[in-house]
């Protein structure tokens, strides 16, 4: 959680959020050419020095979370928190992978959506789905809290 908002609540945290895949945009894929790659990369790192005939292979994620996202991808002689990377390419979620496709495009293949913190409307939902109430879903994705009423 700290990776996303330092600072906060001890009740905003990561937690299992089963139906996500449920979402149409589970699942995306962003293409593009090596050059344009670079090119975006060095618009925010101008002194980014990589190999620029096989940038993948100047590409290693050096740290994720609990729930697989990346928190930290080392590019050439730069290292780039996930969060950072994500909002410049933009991202669905910085649980992605970097690779190239048959035509030698760059393809960041991510899964899930927002930054996996807080409660999830697509997890929310399947849990409303199978008999959850609105109390035990609040509950399961802010851990420690307390309901109640304000008159």
């Amino acid at each position: 959680m700290e990776d996303v908002f330092s600072g906060f609540s001890p009740y905003l945290g990561s937690v299992e959020s089963n139906g996500e895949d449920a979402s149409s945009e589970y699942k995306s894929v962003v293409e593009m050419e090596a050059s344009d790659f670079i090119g975006k990369l060095k618009s925010k790192y101008p002194d980014l020095e990589v190999n620029e005939k096989d940038i993948v292979s100047d590409i290693k994620i050096l740290t994720v979370s609990e729930g697989n996202r990346v928190k930290e991808l080392k590019i050439g002689n730069k290292t780039i928190k996930g969060t950072d990377f994500r909002w410049l390419f933009p991202l669905r979620s910085t649980n992605f992978k970097i690779d190239k496709d048959e035509n030698g495009k760059i393809r960041i293949t991510v899964t899930g959506n927002g930054h996996g913190v807080g409660m999830s409307q697509w997890g929310a939902n399947y849990l409303a789905k199978n008999g959850a109430s609105y109390e035990e879903i609040l509950k399961y994705y802010y851990k420690g809290v307390e309901l109640s009423e304000i008159k």
